[in-house]
């Protein structure tokens, strides 16, 4: 359960300060903020292009007349959107004029590769954007705001109630462990399926080939024995615990057993210890281990660890059928002796001088075959099985009834020593200054508890560099010592045996000759699985439903404490967590890239105007008078077609609702402006077409003319003519029919020296001696055709 997670801003230390500062959100307002940011910076791209397009563009401008390819090119680039479609239309020109002898490709090429490259460019920061989410993985931050461990009580409870409350509390622990390692560990799932913890298993490495981990008489092979080590689990890192490098530690665990020897440690006896120490006569013989004294309640030292009786008959199932042995099963036990018999209360049994290790708890686990039969001998130690116990009739697979052989277990008991140690290091020191000696695993919490040697060395000054340091380290270790070793793990009973898997009805199918080890490799699976369950429920608080637990769960205590509940990441894909440098840096370049391609223009200007004093302007008005509006303008007032109030900034608008000219498709192919009927109109400051406007008699209706007015008008239609015809070379052509408005007529004397008017060049610019005739409100307009 990851209800409980805090939603904002938080430092993922697995990243440091910077790139660790993460935002959290639900799921719903995380996908509003990813569309968002899609759709940002699609934008930006839009704007970006146009910085782009805006460089190009001046660098590229020139002053004297070029050919058509070269204009095509730079009013795209003045009004192309976004690269994709710069792509598409430079591709177009370029096919266009492929016949042409005017070298297009080649001159369009490069700017189809800048597009290219910048439209790649951003698809690439588009996948960037994405990762804001994706590189924090689904890791989040629980609030523990329900943060409890098990302890206790409040003092006036009985051992009889905390074992209701603790038993299926950890019951339920220890079964949500067995269910991760065989889903995560057994069958090699990946981490997709294995959710909630930050590392999806903890790892650790074997050796099979082992030498006896006690002395070499108790076990019964001293190369075939098993070593696990966990390796040096952090507690950021592996357990999730959300820290900076100085709050971090490490722990390493080490496993190591072998199946132990029956001679001279094993009897046969018709007599039977009772829990209270007396002897009985059993009804049957009785296997005694002899590894240990077990504390009784009134029975004196014995070496007597555990007695089990023998099957009452091994020729007494001669023709089972499959279902004769319903309901046998195998039986596990386990007994825990700390290092030095330093907890007589913790312990089961003082281990024999054999079975002691130095610095490490020891661990007795005995299996119970419970006649059970094997479909063929197994040779592992543990499981071994080679006494005939007849045979079972069933169906063979082709369908005939026939006997298959089985075989008892050679021992209705037999035992597995583990010597289990743990060390502590500081990973901010050296390995050979930062660790403590391998140790038993409960003695470091007896040290905190105790503060008396040899149990403080755990918690000395030289490993842990504060109190600090060590509350962290002792408040860590408090919360996982339930789940801590195998011993925890096999108290679950048989569920835990992996070789019931192939067991049914009492049958079990043949197994290899290392069982036992893959066996106990499994346990530790699920003991380290444990541990990490452990972390989260006391940052999470115990979700489950029992009403007798509460009397039990302590809450935090202190600053250091309420900092681990506090600082616990899980992993769930119910909420969004974001990069917060990912979401400035692309917010940030976002918004300057937008305002830079706002004020671009203005400040290039102003920057024109402040250094060049307004000389050599020609590149930013190529830029102005390239935009589509004012092509639009300059493409009706060349031919005359309505009075424009606005010429180089802004959108160009006409007086009032002043009618423009259509299209004279009398050509398909090549539509052109057609003129509309010549009229000679004063236009009030209402404009042409609203109210106050005022129309004069047509231009051809001669007599409303003064005699002034015709004259020019007459000089003028000859030198509109006579430049039509010389201009027609060079690409620059006017119709036969003119009119010039009274309006707008330009003065002669201000004609010029030669007395001509004139005209667009052929680059269509418009000539420094027409530039500016508008000051004094005259221009050129189209007669009718009538």
């Amino acid at each position: 359960d990851t209800s409980d997670v805090h939603l904002g801003h938080w430092i993922n230390w697995s990243k440091g300060p910077i790139q660790g500062s993460t935002l959290t959100l639900t799921r719903s307002d995380g996908t509003l903020l990813t569309a968002f940011i899609a759709v940002f910076v699609s934008y930006v791209s839009t704007r970006a292009w146009r910085i782009v397009c805006f460089a190009v563009h001046l660098m590229l401008f020139k002053e004297t007349p070029q050919d058509a390819v070269y204009h095509q090119r730079q009013v795209l680039l003045r009004n192309s959107t976004n690269a994709d479609a710069a792509i598409w239309d430079l591709g177009l020109i370029a096919q266009a004029w492929r016949r042409q002898k005017a070298s297009s490709f080649v001159r369009i090429l490069p700017f189809i590769l800048l597009a290219t490259v910048f439209g790649l460019g951003f698809a690439a920061a588009g996948i960037f954007t994405s990762q804001i989410s994706l590189t924090t993985g689904n890791e989040v931050l629980l609030s523990g705001s329900r943060c409890a461990f098990f302890g206790a009580g409040d003092g006036t409870t009985t051992f009889t109630e905390y074992e209701k409350a603790y038993l299926p509390y950890v019951n339920r622990i220890s079964k949500a462990a067995a269910q991760r390692a065989q889903q995560c560990f057994r069958e090699q799932s990946t981490k997709e399926n294995c959710p909630t913890f930050v590392k999806w298993t903890l790892p650790f490495t074997t050796e099979r080939n082992a030498p006896c981990p006690f002395a070499d008489r108790v076990c019964r092979s001293n190369n075939s024995n098993l070593i696990i080590e966990s390796g040096y689990l952090n507690s950021h890192f592996d357990f999730g615990i959300n820290s900076s490098p100085e709050d971090r530690f490490e722990i390493r665990h080490r496993l190591h057993c072998a199946p132990l020897a029956f001679d001279g440690y094993v009897r046969m006896s018709n007599i039977v210890v009772d829990q209270d120490g007396s002897h009985l006569n059993a009804s049957a013989e009785m296997i005694q281990f002899r590894y240990g004294t077990r504390f009784m309640d009134e029975m004196g030292p014995e070496n007597l660890t555990y007695q089990y009786p023998v099957r009452a008959s091994e020729n007494e199932t001669d023709a089972y059928r499959w279902n004769s042995n319903a309901g046998i099963e195998y039986g596990l036990r386990t007994f825990l002796a700390l290092y030095n018999n330093t907890s007589p209360q913790m312990s089961d049994f003082v281990p024999i001088p054999d079975l002691v290790k130095e610095d490490a708890d020891t661990i007795v686990i005995f299996l119970n075959s419970n006649s059970i039969q094997c479909l063929g001998e197994i040779d592992d130690p543990w499981f071994s099985a080679h006494i005939p116990a007849g045979s079972i009739r069933g169906l063979a697979a082709g369908g005939d009834v026939g006997n298959t052989p089985v075989f008892y277990a050679d021992n209705a008991a037999s035992a597995v020593g583990c010597a289990a140690q743990l060390q502590y290091c500081n990973p901010n020191l050296p390995r050979e200054k930062g660790c403590t000696p391998y140790m038993g695993p409960i003695r470091p919490l007896q040290g905190l508890a105790e503060g008396t040697p040899p149990f403080s060395v755990p918690l000395d000054d030289s490993i842990w560099q504060n109190d600090r340091h060590k509350e962290i380290f002792a408040t860590f270790h408090m919360i996982i010592t339930h789940g801590w070793t195998i011993h925890n793990v096999i108290k679950m009973g048989i569920d835990v045996l992996i070789a019931r898997d192939n067991m049914a009805h009492g049958i079990q199918t043949q197994l290899p000759s290392n069982q036992w080890q893959e066996e106990i490799e499994y346990w530790q699976a699920i003991a380290l699985a444990a541990q990490q369950r452990w972390i989260v429920e006391y940052a999470n608080g115990p979700r489950v439903a029992l009403e007798s637990l509460d009397r039990f769960l302590s809450a935090p205590n202190g600053d250091v404490q309420q900092h681990l509940c506090q600082s616990q990441k899980v992993l769930s894909s119910d909420y969004s967590s974001f990069s917060v440098l990912g979401l400035g840096l692309t917010l940030g370049i976002g918004i300057l890239l937008i305002l830079l391609s706002f004020f671009l223009e203005p400040l290039a200007s102003f920057f024109h105007r402040r250094w060049r004093h307004g000389k050599n302007g020609y590149a930013l008005l190529e830029w102005s008078v390239n935009e589509t509006f004012q092509l639009h303008r300059a493409t009706h007032e060349n031919i005359g077609s309505g009075t424009w109030k606005t010429t180089f900034k802004g959108v160009p608008v006409t007086h009032g609702r002043e009618r423009l000219d259509a299209l004279d498709v009398s050509d398909p192919q090549r539509p052109r402006l057609k003129s509309a009927p010549c009229t000679w109109e004063t236009l009030a400051p209402g404009g042409g077409g609203g109210s106050g406007e005022k129309t004069v008699p047509n231009s051809t209706s001669e007599e409303s003319m003064s005699r002034t007015e015709l004259e020019m008008a007459s000089s003028e239609r000859s030198e509109i003519s006579r430049l039509s015809d010389e201009e027609a070379d060079i690409g620059v052509g006017y119709t036969s029919h003119e009119c010039i408005s009274n309006s707008h007529l330009q003065r002669p004397a201000e004609v010029g020296v030669s007395g001509r008017i004139s005209p667009i060049s052929n680059s269509g610019e418009v000539s420094s001696d027409q530039r500016g005739h508008d000051r004094d409100g005259y221009h050129l307009v189209r007669f009718g055709d009538d």
